[in-house]
């Protein structure tokens, strides 16, 4: 190449030469995928076992596995575990302290709503985000159309 920009090859050399380069960047290319180069031990697989359909999907759920799990994992273990588990704590009468727990249904929620205090609560706090998210709204499609 260094040749054609001092002026010693003509232009369909130096074709052939980039397109040679080309072919063959993407052959080696072709042989790290089939050999799972940077996906998977390569130990894993034969070379010629790669080019089979069940064998690909076979690395595609492992790939998706290898990555899939670890944050599903995750997610769960601080988020929904702790979510049930609030949840199941509702329904019955822990006081966060106690050895024994005792299930009470809907007891608690029934007490709630008798209460005075939270349903005013319960009633100021649905208007507030009511017409929290409608002002929000309204100066967000305000300052769109500016």
């Amino acid at each position: 190449m260094c040749e054609y920009l001092a002026g010693a090859c003509d232009r369909e050399t130096l074709a052939s030469e980039i397109d040679a380069y080309w072919q063959k960047q993407k052959q080696d290319n072709k042989h790290r995928i089939r050999c799972g180069e940077g996906l998977l031990p390569t130990f894993l697989f034969k070379e010629k076992d790669m080019t089979k359909k069940k064998n690909k999907k076979l690395i595609n759920v492992l790939q998706f596995a290898g990555f899939g799990f670890p944050a599903l994992f995750i997610w769960m273990s601080v988020v929904i575990i702790p979510f049930i588990y609030g949840i199941w704590i509702t329904f019955t009468d822990w006081n966060g302290l106690a050895m024994h727990i005792n299930y009470v249904g809907l007891q608690n929620y029934i007490d709630v709503f008798k209460d005075a205090t939270f349903v005013s609560s319960f009633v100021k706090t649905v208007i507030y985000a009511f017409f929290t998210v409608l002002a929000s709204n309204i100066v967000g499609f305000a300052l769109h159309w500016l």
